[in-house]
């Protein structure tokens, strides 16, 4: 069963706060990030300017940006913003509040010396190819098969392009390293972590509130 709340998943409350406040903290707090923009449904953002930019808690938030109809078209939106100064982006979903410092810095670090990086982990279950009409195809090889997640970093420059490009062909990708892909260039493969949750179900959202208080221990 996936979230049917009525207030947008991004600001259901855990520990007393947003979701979104507990991944914008853990980038807030990362030496590697400079500046973060938030990229919210538009008529989410001046409530998110409100919760997040004026009281002064996230010193490196520096916009609040409308999102379109479709991830593809928040994330280009998210990309325009960006200054022409910064060579390096780094993608993550908001509802991944359980991202860790260290993921965020080696996907950096990668994408500075390779081009595009993104965190993934490798599938545990056997893979299942399966027809229309629900019938095993073939076994897939697992050990070659990762889950992706996000953080996803690129060079500006590459991941712009890429946009550019699917925008002409009308492609829309599932992440953004599918789309950097179409361009023939690579994209590494950064080990993530289990604990990287995507808040999707009402279970995801207990997990990361058990998890979340693990990690403030009596902080909060």
């Amino acid at each position: 069963m996936r979230i049917g709340a009525t207030v947008a998943k991004q600001f259901l409350p855990v520990l007393g706060k947003p979701l979104l406040w507990h991944t914008i903290k853990v980038f807030e707090n990362c030496p590697g990030i400079d500046n973060i923009i938030l990229v919210l449904p538009p008529d989410m953002v001046k409530i998110g300017r409100e919760l997040f930019q004026t009281k002064g808690e996230f010193k490196k938030l520096w916009e609040v940006v409308a999102g379109g109809e479709t991830r593809q078209q928040s994330v280009s939106n998210g990309l325009r913003a960006i200054p022409e100064k910064y060579k390096i982006v780094v993608v993550h979903d908001g509802v991944r509040p359980l991202v860790n410092e260290d993921t965020i810095k080696e996907a950096i670090e990668l994408a500075k010396e390779k081009g595009a990086a993104i965190a993934a982990i490798p599938a545990n279950d056997t893979l299942k190819q399966v027809s229309a009409d629900g019938c095993i195809v073939r076994t897939i090889e697992r050990s070659l098969m990762w889950q992706a997640q996000t953080p996803q970093a690129f060079r500006v420059e590459l991941l712009r392009r890429a946009f550019t490009e699917a925008q002409k062909d009308n492609f829309y990708g599932t992440d953004e390293a599918s789309l950097v892909e179409r361009l023939e260039a690579p994209v590494y493969i950064i080990k993530g972590a289990s604990t990287n949750i995507k808040v999707t179900t009402p279970a995801d959202l207990r997990l990361v509130e058990i998890l979340l208080r693990d990690r403030y221990g009596d902080s909060t």
